[in-house]
């Protein structure tokens, strides 16, 4: 009976500790009215063109350059039809949270807020690019309705 404690408390802990290890990379979940509020621009766009524009053979990451046109602004001063570039990486493997676009054709609700460097981000990383499937939100959005959150848009102004 004791060898099987044993045995229990030592795959609980490597269990504990292989979790552990697996979670230290994620991201910090922000509460949507965050989002919001962080976000310079929120819109719904579509994936128009991604393109390679680089490799790093030392770190197996492809760069990409992903071409977006927004079809609804919610929040900022884009306007429908205007380009949208976000640089993403692509790694030969998974990476955590790593920000991926969906694939051309592709409609997304975007929170979006520029760097130092003027270029496009996702507030929060993979968490300011939600996927959609007409007018259902994916990823990250998939407890929220669009109306919903353009209510909260509004509300926050």
């Amino acid at each position: 009976m004791k060898s099987k404690l044993n045995i229990a408390v030592i795959f609980f802990s490597a269990c504990l500790m292989a979790f552990t290890h697996i979670s230290h990379g994620m991201i910090r979940t922000l509460p949507v009215s965050e989002l919001i509020s962080t976000a310079e621009h929120i819109v719904i766009a579509e994936v128009y063109q991604i393109t390679k524009t680089g490799y790093t053979p030392e770190s197996k990451l492809s760069l990409l350059k992903n071409e977006l046109k927004v079809t609804e602004t919610l929040k900022g001063t884009l306007s429908q039809n205007e380009p949208i570039i976000i640089n993403t990486m692509k790694a030969e493997d998974w990476i955590e949270d790593n920000v991926e676009i969906p694939l051309p054709g592709s409609k997304v609700f975007l929170f979006l807020k520029k760097d130092e460097k003027g270029e496009f981000r996702p507030v929060n990383g993979i968490q300011g690019i939600w996927p959609m499937q007409g007018e259902k939100l994916l990823g990250m959005g998939t407890r929220y309705k669009v109306d919903d959150i353009r209510k909260m848009i509004k509300q926050s102004k």
